[in-house]
């Protein structure tokens, strides 16, 4: 009888053993599939968001949204519209912009050659975070006008009225969305 004890208290280990292992394993691989949908989710999210820019064209609306800010921006895309931005225009209205979009990130500087209006000036890179603010850019009436390089690369340029960074506290490190 001790023998038939220890064999079915044995069988009774090796059943918990396996339950356990199984309840284990199907728990991970739960939490293992939630972060594969999750992960999922966040990469199909950011693809469309750049998708939906990169497909936008000139003078197309977009809604941008920075913190607690929504900016309604014209899209400048082609190169004679970013060559022209809002060069002779003699306003913004308030909670507008224009969104400059390239191909991929780039260095070039920006200035402000035949500007009626000071503006401010947010870099944002290929993973939609402000990189780098250009506050209160003066407008320039005639050469040589001073430019403004960027200190980082960036794929995006949102130009908006001046004050807009000040009175919204937008900072380098904020994540940009595209609604």
């Amino acid at each position: 009888m001790g023998f038939h004890f220890k064999q079915q208290i044995s069988y009774l280990y090796n059943k918990i053993e396996k339950i356990c292992c199984f309840v284990i394993t199907y728990y991970m691989s739960m939490s293992l599939k939630l972060l594969l949908i999750t992960t999922l989710v966040i990469h199909l999210y950011g693809c469309n968001q750049k998708h939906d820019i990169m497909e936008a064209r000139d003078d197309d609306y977009l809604i941008i949204k920075i913190k607690d800010i929504e900016i309604k921006v014209e899209v400048a895309k082609s190169k004679d519209k970013r060559k022209m931005g809002l060069m002779f225009r003699n306003n913004l209205s308030k909670g507008t912009g224009m969104l400059f979009v390239y191909n991929s990130e780039r260095t070039g500087g920006f200035w402000m050659k035949n500007m009626q209006f000071p503006l401010d000036i947010f870099f944002i890179d290929s993973n939609y975070k402000v990189v780098d603010i250009k506050r209160n850019f003066s407008p320039c009436f005639e050469e040589p006008c001073t430019g403004y390089r960027p200190t980082s690369t960036y794929q995006y340029v949102l130009e908006v009225n001046s004050g807009t960074a000040s009175k919204h506290r937008i900072n380098i490190g904020n994540s940009v969305t595209v609604n």
